[in-house]
């Protein structure tokens, strides 16, 4: 079942050296993922998809945009 909750800002590697940037809105044990607000980057073109389904074995790195803020226990 997919994960409903939003998720910061991400870049995504993928296969066949494509990138894409989006926001991670949900996520499966098999590490599919659904994007939002998706972009393709490829040098400095740039190609908005909107929302996707990525599958998991399509992934070859997750990469956070945004520092990750984490409260010292």
């Amino acid at each position: 079942m997919l994960v409903e909750d939003d998720i910061a800002s991400k870049k995504r590697g993928l296969n066949a050296n494509r990138v894409v940037v989006g926001t991670l809105r949900g996520y499966d044990q098999s590490m599919n993922l659904v994007l939002d607000g998706t972009v393709e980057v490829n040098g400095n073109e740039r190609n908005e998809i909107g929302m996707v389904v990525i599958r998991g074995n399509s992934v070859v790195m997750i990469e956070t945009l945004e520092p990750v803020n984490r409260p010292v226990a």
